[in-house]
């Protein structure tokens, strides 16, 4: 909890009793109360006034309770505080429960109620009770409506990627100077990144993600969660609500996920929690939101915590164990990893060649794709998955029919045309160009944690080649067909059939970006780089 201080400016005391007088009345007569200052509040003074003596009653009506917060606005002036929207969600918050009780409104401030209560910390975390009722309150908060502007997304993003580095920030990095400071420093990772392409890389990916608005607390801090324990009944408050506004629902989400058991709310080194451990929390908002939408919120797809995965072999196996109880899973296979033509991939996500598939199907698949991998990239180590971001010039010429710009493009982390200045930095004419960042995925590394996470889960593994579903209708309740190329003969598709490639994997670690010119790419991965070509349609040679 913030720290109380008696050093209170006269100025300030008169007028905080001067409030208390005016709109509480009864016991609160300049004599028969004390007043402190909390230390926090960065647009507010916040005054804690306290009863001089005990009332020997519980029975208080709310003017007469025994202590009291006062709130009083500073002036100085900050675009995304407003003092008088943050009054209406405070008023709407009390009303709901979820805030204390408002008790007086004035023109530069109000009075609530003070709940004797501590700061929501690390250890509540690992209490199931807890969490539930955090998650449950968080879902009641985000299903109101108040009626503010509903411009915040936009406002905080103003903020966050331009007011915050207007001045100093890129000023130092255009003169260098911010650079001669990485440079000198011991971090590596630092020195290779370009800071301006990597906010904007940000800003394009939180405004391309598929996204879900709500009234969104945006300082969802731990300070500002209040838990109140009486014996064994505990409940659960929101304060501070400067910087709440209609706003993307993952700002509270992520706030909270990224401190999870940190012993430092805000500069904890600790990992990031993985999908099991943050399903409890999850899911105890999506019932809670059931509850209050009478089950209209899981048929949002975005709502559910079950999303589609990645539909291909063993990643198939892994989600089925992972999500239907009891289940018995075995997966028949002629070869396993290392011995898999996708062990050779650079594992790009992107739809290439993808003939003549329903666009609306492919892009499904790419945002399952990426869905998939997102998930993984923001584990503790994506790395030792295989998983990484790659971002690549893709050039094409006169020979590629009708280049377009495709629905699928819309799910990248970032798709846009290459400026003029970037073709020419190109030794060859392309009639034209895109700039992509998108998940890759080393089947090398990705294939062998699948298959570990399907066998400690209970999955059986059988190799064997097998020239005929059919044969295995009968052996099993529900036969799932995750065959590639040999499709063809295995379930008779005869439309079936490879476009080979050939590649070679490389040491090129200064390698930082991709490129796709044609039928043939420079691709990236996490320690090595991937050269070859995909163009030889109906080639069925593995040599």
């Amino acid at each position: 909890m913030p720290r109380l201080s008696d050093n209170v400016e006269e100025s300030d005391r008169n007028t905080v009793i001067e409030k208390c007088e005016q709109y509480l009345g009864g016991i609160w007569k300049r004599d028969n109360f004390t007043v402190s200052r909390f230390s926090d509040g960065f647009f507010n003074k916040i005054f804690y006034c306290k009863q001089n003596v005990a009332n020997n009653t519980n029975d208080l009506t709310d003017c007469e309770r025994k202590a009291v917060v006062v709130k009083m606005a500073l002036e100085d002036e900050f675009f995304l505080y407003s003092p008088f929207i943050s009054t209406i969600n405070t008023l709407l918050l009390s009303k709901s429960g979820l805030a204390p009780k408002v008790l007086g409104i004035f023109p530069n401030g109000m009075i609530c109620e003070y709940i004797e209560s501590r700061s929501y910390n690390h250890l509540d975390d690992e209490n199931p009770a807890i969490v539930t009722l955090l998650a449950q309150k968080l879902a009641k908060f985000h299903s109101l409506e108040s009626p503010i502007p509903r411009d915040g997304t936009h406002r905080w993003l103003d903020v966050v990627f331009d007011e915050y580095f207007r001045e100093g920030m890129f000023d130092g990095i255009k003169s260098k100077q911010m650079i001669d400071i990485i440079n000198s420093s011991p971090h590596e990772c630092l020195k290779g990144a370009n800071l301006g392409e990597e906010m904007s890389w940000v800003r394009d990916a939180i405004t391309s993600a598929p996204k879900i608005l709500v009234l969104s607390h945006c300082d969802f801090n731990r300070g500002n969660i209040l838990i109140q324990q009486n014996g064994s009944q505990v409940d659960l408050f929101f304060i501070d609500f400067d910087f709440t506004s209609h706003n993307y629902r993952g700002i509270d989400l992520g706030r909270y996920f990224s401190s999870w058991k940190h012993k430092d709310p805000h500069f904890g080194a600790d990992p990031f929690p993985t999908d099991q451990q943050m399903t409890p929390f999850i899911d105890a908002y999506i019932q809670e939101s059931d509850r209050l939408t009478g089950n209209e919120f899981s048929k949002n797809v975005l709502n559910s915590r079950h999303e589609k995965r990645l539909r291909e072999g063993m990643t198939s196996a892994v989600v089925l164990i992972e999500n239907i109880p009891n289940i018995e899973i075995t997966v028949i296979s002629e070869e396993f990893t290392p011995n898999t033509t996708g062990d050779g991939s650079a594992g790009l996500i992107y739809p290439y060649l993808p003939g003549k598939t329903d666009p609306k199907r492919v892009r499904r698949w790419v945002r399952d794709t990426m869905s998939y991998l997102r998930d993984h990239f923001v584990s503790p180590n994506p790395g030792k998955l295989g998983i990484g971001l790659m971002s690549l010039y893709m050039l094409f010429d006169e020979r590629v029919d009708a280049y377009k710009r495709s629905e699928c493009d819309e799910e990248m982390i970032n798709c846009r045309d290459m400026t003029p200045q970037e073709m020419n930095l190109f030794p060859r004419k392309w009639t034209k160009g895109i700039f992509v960042t998108s998940y890759y995925a080393e089947c090398a590394k990705l294939l062998p944690f699948l298959m570990q996470e399907f066998k400690s889960k209970g999955g059986r593994v059988i190799q064997k080649r097998v020239n005929d579903i059919k044969e295995l209708i009968g052996k099993y309740d529900i036969v799932i067909n995750c065959t590639g190329v040999e499709a063809n003969k295995c379930c008779s598709d005869k439309k079936v059939h490879p476009i080979r490639g050939q590649v070679y994997r490389v040491y090129a670690p200064w390698i930082r970006h991709g490129v796709m010119a044609g039928d043939y790419y420079i691709l990236p991965n996490s320690d090595t780089v991937v050269l070859g070509g995909t163009k030889q349609a109906d080639n069925w040679s593995r040599e």
